[in-house]
């Protein structure tokens, strides 16, 4: 089959970046940038305009600057909305991303996706000036410094934070899986006869070191021991090689416990290598769980003990509203936008249980969440 021309590949690219948003908040590239960026010549990139001009998807300026009148009909009559998330691949970004776009639809929105690798990226920093009816925000691990900081608490009525309780600060904040229910998997380590839970954080980030104070707060609750093995990678370094280093020295030297909750469920990878290198029966010699991405952790081998977390659409949902109405949705006016009480444990053979997990069900339940 042959292959398209080069100004059809252009013309096909072009459409798909106007139909997903990008070209709200900053100007469609001229012949001459165009060609630039893809590595035709200027006559297919002219060719690549023609085409959509013909087809009327793009009209150009008395100025000459080339315009969409999608993108000028949805600036009128369809909110936008822009993501912000870190420049790395997560299952949880994913998550996130998929509710948003599913429930955007019953608000009339158009969604961007813009990427950044730290706090002082020009794509976070910029993100503020557009006309957004409303930004969702992961923050970066490295913190909130003080620019950043004042640049969203100035856009605080149109900023909702994801997966991280900011809610001090004054903004509404979105999670499905809050850092106290940390606690209930110590209790269902401590419930297979162990008296010491001892935990593994290799990730930086305010949202997971609350996660390493439920564990605290479990273990002390029940009165057992344990012991955090907290060394945190800088940021975008790869966690769980830095957990498989830890637990391989911590299980040979016998000073790590048999029964470790872990942070993420990458730390669980890490750890689960260790063990198994190590000549350890995995779910029977040790036991390990998280409170991470269920849909994920049910395809591990062996799959891991976490928390059934509720689906986002709810909850995302709710945040919309907001956006949309304002402070009158909020329950009881908390900021807070979370599930009321933890989830059931999603039993895995990390912790000795045969799966029963339907992975068919929790698929679709995420899918549509």
């Amino acid at each position: 089959m042959p292959r398209p021309a080069k100004h059809h590949e252009i013309s096909k690219l072009l459409k798909q970046r106007i139909a997903s948003g990008m070209y709200l908040d900053q100007p469609i590239p001229g012949e001459r940038a165009l060609a630039a960026e893809t590595g035709v010549s200027y006559m297919t990139a002219r060719k690549a305009v023609q085409q959509l001009v013909e087809q009327n998807v793009l009209t150009r300026a008395k100025n000459g600057r080339l315009e969409a009148p999608q993108l000028t009909d949805t600036k009128q009559d369809v909110h936008t909305y822009v993501l912000l998330t870190p420049a790395f691949e997560s299952f949880g970004y994913q998550n996130i991303r998929m509710s948003i776009e599913r429930v955007m639809s019953h608000f009339n929105g158009v969604l961007k996706i813009s990427s950044y690798r730290h706090w002082h990226d020009p794509a976070l920093m910029s993100a503020f000036d557009g006309d957004w009816n409303g930004i969702f925000i992961i923050p970066p691990n490295e913190g909130l410094p003080k620019l950043l900081l004042d640049r969203m608490l100035a856009n605080r009525d149109r900023i909702v934070v994801v997966y991280s309780d900011l809610t001090e600060l004054g903004f509404v904040s979105l999670d499905n899986s809050l850092e106290s229910w940390a606690s209930v998997m110590v209790e269902h380590l401590a419930s297979l006869g162990h008296d010491r839970v001892d935990c593994l954080n290799t990730q930086p980030g305010k949202d997971v070191l609350n996660r390493v104070k439920g564990w605290k707060a479990g273990v002390d609750k029940l009165g057992i021991q344990g012991h955090c093995w907290n060394d945190q990678v800088e940021n975008f370094d790869f966690n769980w090689v830095r957990a498989y280093e830890i637990a391989l020295k911590g299980l040979k030297s016998g000073k790590m416990a048999n029964a470790v909750f872990c942070t993420t469920l990458a730390t669980c990878k890490g750890l689960a290598r260790a063990a198994f290198e190590l000549g350890m029966e995995l779910g029977k010699d040790i036991h390990y769980c998280t409170m991470d991405v269920p849909y994920e952790s049910i395809y591990e081998i062996p799959s891991v003990t976490t928390l059934n977390l509720y689906p986002l659409h709810h909850y995302v949902h709710k945040s919309f509203e907001w956006l949309e109405y304002g402070d009158g949705v909020l329950v009881d006016g908390k900021l807070l936008i979370a599930p009321d009480q933890a989830p059931d444990l999603l039993l895995g053979e990390s912790t000795g249980f045969a799966s029963k997990a339907n992975r068919t069900k929790l698929n679709e339940t995420y899918k549509d969440s």
